[in-house]
């Protein structure tokens, strides 16, 4: 994949259909997929390209989990706003389906069993597939510092963008301490190494590895 990703907008409006929307089997799609994995990997952009795939052919929606918990102070219970999140996604979930999608595609950050059992819990009956993206330490740095450098729109409450080289360094060791933590829990119901592989060729492995379940 290209160091550089373009960020979409954080709405969910559908995209105009292309003239050849790309075939898929009769494999049924699991109705919630969450797209997750350390800052830096492409959540937003790969889980865009795959909502807008998946909508060429059935109606689908998308949902950035980073825009829909922009509340502070945060609570002393909830520092990362799971529990906010995960309620605003289980009732944004059936008003989707009353629009008729039939899948929605999540992007967001989750790194411990305990956190993703919050959003099974919100989203029950309806199944979450979880699948964690990955990428090599050096795609993550060199990713994080086009992000600070300004590539891609400018996005709401994108802490990267502009951020001076201490700051940045700071952001990047984390994001690599998170990816190592996540990996090492084993989260994530299926996983795919973005490393090599451009958005397109991410969004179209993961409709195969979707499709094989």
């Amino acid at each position: 994949m290209s160091n550089a990703l373009s960020h979409p907008s954080s709405g969910s409006a559908a995209p105009a259909a292309s003239a050849n929307p790309p075939s898929m089997s009769d494999a049924p799609i699991p109705p919630v997929i969450w797209l997750c994995g350390p800052r830096g990997v492409g959540k937003s952009t790969i889980g865009y390209s795959l909502f807008t795939r998946l909508n060429q052919v059935t109606k689908s929606a998308y949902l950035d989990l980073a825009q829909i918990a922009f509340c502070h102070p945060v609570p002393p219970d909830d520092p990362h706003h799971h529990t906010l999140k995960a309620t605003t996604l289980a009732a944004c979930w059936p008003t989707f389906r009353t629009a008729a999608a039939h899948h929605l595609v999540v992007s967001g950050t989750v790194t411990t069993s305990d956190d993703l059992d919050t959003y099974r819990t919100a989203l029950s009956p309806t199944p979450l597939t979880l699948i964690r993206l990955d990428a090599s330490a050096d795609t993550l740095t060199a990713r994080l510092a086009l992000r600070a450098q300004g590539s891609g729109p400018a996005i709401p409450g994108d802490d990267i963008r502009g951020l001076p080289a201490p700051a940045l360094r700071a952001l990047t060791e984390n994001a690599l301490r998170e990816a190592t933590a996540t990996q090492a829990a084993g989260i994530g119901d299926l996983t795919l190494d973005t490393t090599d592989l451009t958005v397109q060729e991410a969004a179209d492995a993961l409709l195969e590895m979707l499709r094989a379940r």
